[in-house]
């Protein structure tokens, strides 16, 4: 079973963004996030990966872990570290 409706709600929240920077930033609209966040409607492929790339979050862990748990330590733990070339 997928937690990807909670843990987009909640990584975003602990992350500080709003669902319209958000969405923004992954060229949405703010009402398709709120679906995904809350109706457990999933995005695209191309869409949770834009929208992981943002968050910094692998693809795997933010569909099978349940990170409502995490606090924001936690999740900056588990957040993909940018590489130097």
């Amino acid at each position: 079973m997928s937690h990807l409706n909670k843990n987009l709600k909640h990584v975003r929240t602990v992350l500080g963004l709003s669902q319209k920077e958000l969405a923004d930033a992954v060229c949405i609209t703010r009402s398709s996030l709120a679906n995904y966040e809350n109706d457990g409607n999933e995005p695209r492929y191309d869409t949770l990966i834009a929208i992981c790339d943002r968050l910094a979050i692998s693809v795997g862990i933010m569909l099978t872990r349940n990170l409502t748990v995490y606090d924001k330590e936690a999740i900056q733990t588990i957040q993909r570290k940018p590489t130097v070339p």
